[in-house]
């Protein structure tokens, strides 16, 4: 559910899954958290001191109706961890991401899926590479993700 809230949490990109635990163990919902929302809070998540800054800043900027906009306008949905949208696989890593943001169709990853990284400015070697190995992935029916 895209409240205020939850669009200003996943704007920001502060929450790790132990913080959010322990900062939901104090105050209940994201709402009430974001009402406390200063310093002391993002220092006591463990946010170092430039990161306690930068988020302060952003979060001035922010305007939840805008953001929520734009993603429309984009196609963007986005997911939290307790959403049954959510890739169950993905809840399986040591830390998985609290907000995911897609486009399409979320249930193709469950079928066999592959990470592709890389530079946005390929090598040659790297092209070489992708190239021998994408048409066995293609093959098997693999889904490229990435993040």
């Amino acid at each position: 559910m895209m409240n205020a809230a939850f669009l200003t949490w996943s704007f920001l990109h502060v929450l790790t899954k132990d913080r959010l635990e322990a900062m939901l163990g104090v105050y209940g919902d994201l709402e009430t958290a974001l009402t406390r929302m200063g310093p002391e809070l993002l220092q006591a998540l463990g946010c170092r001191p430039d990161t306690v800054e930068k988020t302060l800043v952003r979060l001035e900027e922010f305007d939840a109706n805008r953001y929520a906009t734009e993603l429309a306008r984009r196609g963007i949905q986005i997911v939290d961890m307790f959403d049954p949208l959510y890739p169950s696989r993905l809840l399986e890593i040591g830390d998985p991401p609290v907000f995911l943001s897609y486009k399409g169709d979320l249930s193709i990853l469950s079928q066999p899926t592959i990470g592709l990284v890389g530079t946005r400015a390929m090598t040659n070697y790297g092209k070489r590479v992708t190239e021998f190995f994408t048409p066995a992935f293609v093959q098997a029916c693999m889904v490229t993700v990435s993040g």
